[in-house]
Parts: C-alpha cells; sequence; structure tokens
C-alpha cells in the first residue's frame, strides 16, 4: 500500500471518529445543561459499562480477528472465515450468560443500590455493542473500512446524540431513564444496520453456516491473551480516569478525564493508521517477502510519529487555549495532556510489535506484557500523584506506555526474529 492510499483512507477512518467525537462531546454538553450531575454520572457510568461489557464478552475475538481474518480473507478459505464467526458468536453467547448473573448480583446488592439505572441498561446495551465490534473486524478483514467504523462512531453516536436532543426539546420534564433507554435503542439499531449492510459477510450470518469442524479450542485461548491487550488498547482513556479516580479528587479527575481523552483522539489516528495496515501486512507475510513486510512497516511508523510530532508541537503552542473551551480551570491541564501525547507516541512507535507477535500466534506474551504495564500505572500514579499532583497521572501513563513498548520489541525479537517498531525499522533501513 502506498504512502498516499494510506492516507486517504486514514482521513475516511479519523473523519468518522471525529464525528463520533463529536457526537459524544454534543450529547454530554445537552445533558449537563438539562439534568443534575447526579444523573449525567449515571449516563457515563452506563456507557462505560457497556464498553467494558462489550469488550469481555467478546472473549478477544475482535483484536483476533483483526490478523487471523486478515489471513483467511487474504488466501480466500471462506470456511476458515465461517469457522471464526462461529467460534466467536459461540464464545459471546456463552460470556453474554455470565455477564446477566453478574449483573444481576450486582444489581440486588445493597452497597451498590445508588448504580442499579446504570448496572442494569449497560449489561443490556452490551451485547449490542458487542455486536457491533465483531463486526468491525469482519468488514475491516475485507477492507470494508466505513463498515468497520461508521456503524459505532457516527450511527450509534449520532441516533443517541438525536434522541437526546429529541427527549430534551419535547418533554416536559425530562427523565434519565429514558436517556438510558436511549443508549440501548441506538446500539442495537446501529448494530442491524451494520449487519445488515455486511450481508452474508458478516458474523450473524455464519450462524446457519454448516461448520465441518468446531476450531474454538484453537482459538479460545489465544483470544483471550489478547483481551488483557484490548482492554489496554481500546479503554485508555478509561482506565486511566479510573486509575485517577482513586487517587485524585473530583475536580482534578476531571481535568485528567478531559485531557486524556483529547489525547486518545490523537492515538486513536495512529491506531487506526494501523488497524488499516494489518490486513496488507498479513497479505504480504503472507504472499510476498521479508522487505516488503518490513517496508510497509516503516512507512506506517514514519506516518504516525510524523502526525504524533505534530500534535505534540501545536498542543505546546496552542494547548491552553484549547483547554481552556472547558473552563478555565483545565487550563492547567495543559502539561498533563502533552504528556498523554508523548505516551501515545510512544504507544505508535512500538505497536506494530503487537500485531507481528499476535500473527506468530504468541498472544499469551502479549497478555503477560500488557499486565505488568498495568501494574506499572498503577504504581508509578500511587507513588507519583501525591508529590506531582494530576501531572504525576501523566508521568506514570508515560512510564507504563515505556515498559510496553519495551517488553513487546524484546518479545517480538525473541519469538518472531523480527521487531517491528519505528526504531527497528529506522535502523534495519539504516543498514541497507
Amino acid at each position: 500500500m502506498s504512502v498516499r492510499k494510506l492516507i486517504t483512507r486514514l482521513f475516511g477512518v479519523v473523519g468518522a471518529r471525529a464525528a463520533g467525537a463529536a457526537f459524544g462531546l454534543l450529547s454530554q454538553l445537552a445533558l449537563a445543561r438539562a439534568f443534575s450531575p447526579a444523573d449525567v454520572g449515571i449516563f457515563l457510568l452506563t456507557t462505560s459499562i457497556m464498553a467494558f461489557g462489550s469488550l469481555l464478552i467478546t472473549g478477544g475475538y475482535t483484536a483476533l480477528g483483526l490478523t487471523y481474518l486478515a489471513r483467511y480473507q487474504s488466501l480466500a478459505r471462506q470456511t476458515l472465515v465461517a469457522a471464526f464467526h462461529a467460534a466467536a458468536l459461540r464464545t459471546t453467547l456463552i460470556w453474554t450468560i455470565v455477564m446477566a448473573i453478574l449483573a444481576v448480583v450486582a444489581y440486588f446488592t445493597p452497597a451498590l443500590a445508588d448504580l442499579r439505572p446504570a448496572i442494569l441498561f449497560g449489561a443490556i446495551a452490551a451485547p449490542g455493542q458487542a455486536l457491533i465490534r465483531l463486526n468491525n473486524s469482519a468488514a475491516n478483514s475485507l477492507r470494508r473500512f466505513d463498515l468497520s467504523f461508521v456503524p459505532d462512531f457516527v450511527l450509534r453516536s449520532g441516533f443517541l446524540f438525536a434522541a437526546i436532543i429529541a427527549i430534551i426539546a419535547i418533554a416536559q420534564h425530562p427523565r434519565m431513564v429514558w436517556i438510558l433507554w436511549a443508549i440501548v435503542i441506538s446500539t442495537y439499531a446501529a448494530a442491524l444496520i451494520q449487519a445488515v449492510l455486511l450481508g452474508r459477510s458478516g458474523v450473524v450470518a455464519k450462524i446457519f453456516s454448516p461448520q465441518r469442524r468446531s476450531l474454538a479450542a484453537y482459538y479460545r485461548l489465544r483470544a483471550a491473551a489478547l483481551l488483557i491487550g484490548a482492554f489496554v488498547s481500546f479503554t485508555f482513556a478509561e482506565i486511566v480516569t479510573l486509575v485517577a479516580g482513586l487517587l485524585l479528587p473530583p475536580a482534578d479527575v476531571a481535568v485528567v478525564g478531559i485531557t486524556v481523552r483529547l489525547a486518545s483522539i490523537a492515538g486513536f489516528v495512529v491506531q487506526t493508521m494501523q488497524v488499516i495496515a494489518i490486513p496488507d501486512l498479513t497479505d504480504t507475510m503472507a504472499k510476498g517477502t521479508r522487505e516488503t513486510a518490513d517496508q510497509l512497516m516503516r512507512r506506517t511508523n514514519l506516518v504516525n510519529c510524523a502526525l504524533m510530532t505534530a500534535a505534540i508541537l501545536v498542543t505546546l503552542v496552542l494547548g491552553g487555549w484549547v483547554l481552556a473551551f472547558f473552563g478555565p480551570e483545565y487550563r492547567a491541564g495543559k502539561w498533563l495532556l502533552i504528556l498523554f501525547l508523548l505516551s501515545q507516541t510512544v504507544r505508535s512507535a512500538g505497536a506494530m510489535n503487537n500485531h507481528l507477535l499476535s500473527l506468530g500466534g504468541h498472544q499469551s506474551h502479549t497478555a503477560i506484557v500488557c499486565a505488568i504495564a498495568l501494574v506499572v500505572l498503577i504504581g508509578a500514579a500511587a507513588g507519583l500523584i501525591p508529590y506531582l499532583g494530576i501531572n504525576g497521572m501523566g508521568w506514570a501513563t508515560l512510564a507504563a506506555e515505556i515498559v510496553w513498548a519495551i517488553g513487546l520489541a524484546l518479545s517480538a525479537q525473541a519469538l518472531t526474529g523480527r521487531r517491528g517498531d519505528l526504531l527497528a525499522r529506522i535502523g534495519s533501513r539504516a543498514k541497507s
């Protein structure tokens, strides 16, 4: 894939992500003006439970599908595609039952009585979001990137924003329970539209496909090993905010939450670049030469590095001004935002090693590295925040990302005999 084609695809997907971010921001602003902070908290908690729950019940198949489905499509092995989807659906169904039981227990736990609406509606919406995640992987393997990102970021977020505005505008006394139902309905509506547009290429269509043999046992451990990494990759902002919530007062947590979400938007750009490159990387590794795959990884890394460098430079100049839009108290998060952007830069520079390990079937090693990085994040935050305040959260995140990147680089070199990070690719280019 040429750099021009890569960037063209990237901006199409980033546009969908930008639309989703805009819908989310406008939704939260509208809710903050119409409802009490306690009600808005229930809304945010509901969406968080939906996000975490949907990722959990897929059992890691969404991350595994980025490489396995791309490989099967490259080799035109439709029986293996069907077997993969069947295993993913079976695992998702099992974990949905487990999550339902846990949600019932949590719902009737007296200590969680105030959170019951969030628990109930978050658990109801999670399977719909899980279906979107599974079909995202299916669409990505077919290089149908519009159907991989638009249903979640544009349709789901757009439907929810429209419902929120309608409820606030029409109802004389709007109730939060109506908004929670809107979360559920918008999620399943987007999932249905995506499934219909994918047709026989989607995961749902494989429910009725006859299977000569089940490959669930082969995929299960590999997918589960990727689940920890998926939490780190796809819920970066939520994890950082949660850790900050355990160690900082609410006012400071708000600054951390805003800055980490702004950094995550830039991080999503480079993550999208890598997701777009995976099918081509899989194809070149299966059919091409080692040098061809190295060139693809090198181009991807260099473009990612350039984008993150530009984001950091812009933040140095305009960061305080941008944060002031959220309120004068958020200007204090300028250097925290820069630290989060540096963390995302480290992540982008080393993330291709994660894909190399996945392609090589070494998912358990990536899970170990991610678990270590999470321990570093929590431990460093606990040690630094008492001395550095909110910036301690930024330094802790940067330390965790460095440990993650180094761990993946060492594992990739030891297990696959090659590395996909920026430094390795620059080094190999210089030698040639």
